[in-house]
């Protein structure tokens, strides 16, 4: 009756395995190797899982790579970074502070300069959290030293954890940080600007949000006609094709806007694909039947369904 069950249960194995190469099958090369990338990131250790099912899914991989020139660039990008290695991040919180507060409350320029640049290079994104918070501050000189920081030192590093802190709870911070966003000037900004703009419950953040959006609208031709719903769909394709930029700090996703930093740094495209998707739910809130946004969260879900079939596979 054992051996009977284990027949079963290597036959029932072998056919969910059939059912999602059939689905691999069904996507383009690009699309197909994405989705094996997914599944071999999110598994706890991809590259002996790799090695340990080679003989079962290295045929599709190859087959995805024979299909054409863009099937083969996929798989190589797939195995590059199936080498790469994501440690846990170590961060230094009290230099962090430090060098936050010499940049902005020093007397010196020259401290104030140094810490500036050491601060942008070592932590980047991670330290645009502290430096909103001086730019709420009572004191009109560390305003404007916090101000010099995120847009000549940081500039479009700054940007993302920016947009995270739209949401804050105070509407002094929301006002000062659209203006940071129309200041820098990165159209990663406009869609969120623009719903800020038209929906925020104080009049001086609308205004703040109003005056960014349009300075990056006139900056950016392609902007000016398209709706919220237009850019925020736009800005999910970028992110799902990759084509938005990095991840903070320029590699894998090190921080949070609340609860400190994140001890795990997560891969670069699946931070992407996340944010995409968060893209497109957005367009569909100003735009139900907005196509753009309904494909690529289309696409993303169909992807993420496979991959968790090879995740368990795999397991």
């Amino acid at each position: 009756m054992a051996r009977l069950l284990g027949v079963l249960a290597l036959l029932s194995a072998a056919a969910a395995a059939g059912d999602v190469l059939d689905a691999l099958a069904q996507l383009s090369p690009k699309e197909a190797a994405r989705t094996l990338q997914w599944a071999l990131d999110r598994s706890p250790a991809p590259q002996e899982l790799l090695a340990a099912t080679a003989p079962r899914y290295w045929p599709a991989i190859k087959q995805i790579a024979d299909t054409s020139p863009a099937g083969k660039d996929a798989v190589r990008t797939l195995l590059r970074r199936l080498q790469a290695k994501y440690p846990a991040c170590k961060v230094n919180e009290k230099d962090l502070a430090r060098l936050v507060s010499a940049s902005v409350e020093h007397p010196s320029f020259v401290v104030r300069f140094d810490a500036s640049m050491d601060l942008a290079k070592r932590y980047g994104a991670l330290a645009v959290p502290a430096l909103v918070e001086r730019l709420s501050s009572e004191n009109a000189e560390v305003k404007v030293n916090a101000h010099i920081t995120l847009m000549n030192r940081l500039g479009t590093t700054a940007v993302m954890p920016l947009l995270a802190a739209l949401h804050s709870q105070n509407p002094v911070v929301r006002a000062m940080v659209a203006g940071e966003l129309g200041v820098i000037g990165d159209a990663r900004a406009l869609a969120a600007l623009c719903e800020v703009a038209d929906t925020d419950r104080d009049e001086g953040v609308r205004k703040s949000a109003a005056r960014a959006r349009d300075h990056l609208k006139a900056k950016f031709v392609w902007a000016k006609r398209r709706t919220t719903a237009d850019l925020y769909a736009h800005l999910a394709w970028q992110y799902y094709e990759g084509q938005s930029g990095t991840a903070p700090c320029g590699r894998p996703m090190l921080w949070r806007w609340r609860g400190g930093i994140v001890a795990q740094p997560v891969a670069p495209h699946l931070y992407l694909t996340v944010v995409a998707e968060r893209m497109a739910a957005a367009a569909l809130r100003h735009d139900q039947d907005h196509e753009r946004a309904k494909d690529v969260l289309t696409r993303i879900h169909k992807a993420r369904r496979i991959a968790d079939a090879l995740v368990t596979e795999l397991r």
